[in-house]
């Protein structure tokens, strides 16, 4: 071991230049120690210059393996954090396709949800202008009963009847008709009120509205009121648009068939 202050300094100097190898650092003492040495033996100067080449690429030794080891830390230590970046980053990745897909997949439904919707709706108003053309079929074939003299005026007479049955009344009723059916209603006007009597011993006095009759469009039939307070409408389009009503699940079902999403059957 030396004591010197030279070999203090070249501690000193291994230890802030970060030689970590101490079997390396003495050995580089023991060099120095023996180049004084000899240079207090009067060593020329190619040999002196020997030494500290000598010297100068062990220094650049350590400093190369300090640097590599450096390096290589650095290396490593890049790598950790480029994956951890990386890994972070195809987790935001992945999280904003997954939200992107939902996002894709609801406005996919909604549209096709939209597109049902639609159909539906486009099915239901075929639907319903098909049963719009029945109906009006309907009350177009209503004016040829109204045209069959075998048959109208029974029909007229049952009418009335039925009619005076609704209302019970005893008192004077107002009877209203088409104007071309006038002399038909008085032929079987006291029939009907006959029949009604019979049924109820109800006896009216029915008279015949001739100033204000009813539209053409009405089909046929008649409307019979008291006193302006009760009103029974008769009408042939009436009693089509009555019986379209009641019997609406059955006309749809044997026009359409059965629907798909009913489930339950009166």
């Amino acid at each position: 071991s030396c004591s010197c202050s030279c070999c203090f300094t070249l501690t000193s100097f291994f230890c802030l230049f970060g030689f970590v190898n101490q079997s390396r650092a003495l050995f580089f003492i023991v060099e120095w120690n023996n180049l004084s040495i000899k240079s207090e033996m009067s060593l020329n100067a190619d040999q002196v210059n020997q030494q500290i080449d000598h010297m100068i690429k062990f220094i650049e030794s350590e400093a190369q393996e300090k640097a590599d080891e450096i390096r290589a830390k650095t290396e490593e230590e890049f790598n950790i954090e480029k994956a951890r970046l990386v890994q972070e980053e195809k987790v935001k990745i992945t999280n904003q396709f997954e939200r992107k897909k939902k996002l894709v997949e609801t406005q996919r439904k909604i549209e096709n949800s939209n597109k049902l919707n639609k159909a539906r709706l486009e099915v239901l108003q075929a639907q319903d202008d098909h049963l719009r053309e029945v109906v009006d079929a309907a009350k177009a074939k209503s004016l040829e009963i109204a045209k069959d003299d075998s048959k109208y005026p029974k029909l007229l007479q049952d009418l009335i009847t039925q009619s005076l049955c609704s209302m019970l009344e005893d008192s004077k009723v107002v009877l209203k008709c088409r104007s071309q059916d006038v002399s038909i209603v008085k032929k079987v006007l006291t029939p009907a009120v006959e029949g009604f009597t019979k049924l109820t011993n109800l006896v009216p006095t029915v008279t015949i509205d001739e100033d204000n009759f009813l539209d053409e469009e009405c089909g046929g039939g008649v409307v019979l009121v008291v006193n302006n307070r009760i009103t029974v409408t008769n009408t042939l389009d009436k009693r089509i648009d009555l019986t379209v009503d009641r019997l609406m699940p059955a006309i749809r079902y044997h026009l359409f068939g059965a629907s798909e999403s009913r489930k339950f059957f009166e």
